[in-house]
């Protein structure tokens, strides 16, 4: 093939693959432009095309996000996610709204499915330790800022990322010194109760004795039969 004709043949499957993509970037310029009802409607008029590309739900899921109906989006997404499968970008989008709906268990997992697809996505790596700290999972947050970091060394959140991972390394630090301290607390109070426990059983043991001390009542059945009787 001359390089005339490959050019043409270049040119023409370009000009195909834009016009065969015109509905969905009509959809993209009307969720721009805040048109969301045409969008949506433009989009659910091309479902049996292109609902099998990452692109159509990506766009639909924006299209609810944009009007904060997170549980919509989420709906999509996981259609998307299930029919398509793991792919970086639905997973990463799924998750930013199960976060949007403090779902911090989902997000993290799908988060952690975009990172499946791609191990050096910083922004997943950011995402997730924003959620594994909203759960309380301090270390696994650190760890993952601690990520951000490597892949994304000039990070422009990079001097506050590193603040927080200063602060729940701090954190980390005192919740194991108040652990050492709360067994401690436990411990003594096992050895004090062990404690008092034996000593009540030896003063109940003493007085078990003391009632087999007497077996011979013929001294008090004298004492009873010289007490006067009142009448």
């Amino acid at each position: 093939m001359n390089k005339t004709v490959f050019l043409c043949a270049v040119a023409v499957f370009l000009s195909f693959s834009l016009s065969a993509q015109q509905p969905l970037s009509d959809a993209a310029g009307m969720l721009e432009n805040g048109d969301f009802s045409g969008a949506e409607a433009a989009l659910q008029a091309c479902e049996a095309v292109y609902g099998g590309e990452a692109a159509w739900y990506l766009t639909l899921a924006a299209v609810y996000e944009k009007q904060k109906l997170f549980e919509q989006a989420v709906d999509v997404l996981k259609q998307g996610y299930y029919r398509i499968g793991s792919q970086k970008e639905i997973a990463f989008n799924l998750a930013n709204n199960l976060y949007a709906l403090e779902r911090w268990d989902e997000a993290a997992e799908f988060y952690g499915e975009a990172l499946k697809a791609d191990s050096t996505f910083a922004a997943a790596y950011l995402n997730r330790g924003n959620t594994l700290l909203r759960s309380g999972k301090y270390a696994q947050a650190a760890e993952d800022y601690g990520r951000v970091l490597a892949f994304a060394p000039d990070h422009p959140q990079k001097a506050s990322i590193e603040r927080m991972i200063s602060l729940l390394t701090e954190e980390e630090r005192l919740a194991a010194e108040r652990a050492t301290a709360a067994e401690q607390v436990r411990l003594e109070r096992e050895r004090r109760l062990a404690e008092i426990r034996g000593e009540v059983e030896d003063e109940l043991s003493g007085l078990d004795k003391s009632k087999n001390l007497q077996t011979d009542n013929t001294g008090l059945e004298d004492y009873m039969l010289n007490l006067d009787i009142v009448e």
